[in-house]
This record gives structure tokens, sequence and C-alpha cells, in this order.
């Protein structure tokens, strides 16, 4: 899991490279769609052995209250789920 984990990390970042600080780059639809899931799939991920670890470890966030946790798994859902249009129109209200 890590190493995957890392390699969509390295890849989306040096793309991101490419577009902050490389002249003339563009990059197509059919390209982008593909980071947007490996983006989406590496917060869930990272999302999800960081609550694993404050279990682990018995930390309770302040603003945590009862349901929280399903609350999170509804969230992830809902992105694993969501299209491109629907994420841009909800960013957009």
């Amino acid at each position: 899991m890590f190493r995957e984990l890392g390699a969509i990390y390295n890849d989306l970042f040096e793309n991101r490279h490419k577009g902050d600080y490389m002249d003339f780059v563009h990059f197509e639809e059919n390209q982008v769609q593909p980071w947007i899931t490996q983006a989406e799939l590496f917060v869930n991920k990272i999302a999800a052995l960081a609550r694993a670890t404050e279990e682990s470890e018995g930390v309770v966030a302040e603003d945590d209250e009862p349901g929280g946790e399903v609350a999170a798994a509804e969230d992830d859902e809902q992105i694993g789920n969501a299209t491109t249009d629907e994420t841009v129109a909800e960013e957009g209200d």
C-alpha cells in the first residue's frame, strides 16, 4: 500500500511541478482525469491511516462527536463516487 501511495504522490508532485515551473505546459483532460481519481485515493488512504492511528493511540480530536467516524466514512464514499462535474459544482456553490 505505501509503495503505491508513494508512487501516486510522486506522480502528482512531478506533474504539479511541471505545471507550475515549466514554460508552455498544457495538460489535456484525458491526462488529468486519472490524476483526480488517484488524488482522491491518496487522500482517502491517508485519512483512514490517520484515523486508525488516532484510534490505536486513544486520541480524540476536540471536534469529534458521536457518529463522527460514520460521517467521515460517508464523506469518503461521496468523494469516491462523485464525478468531476459534481465536485466542481459543489466547490462553486
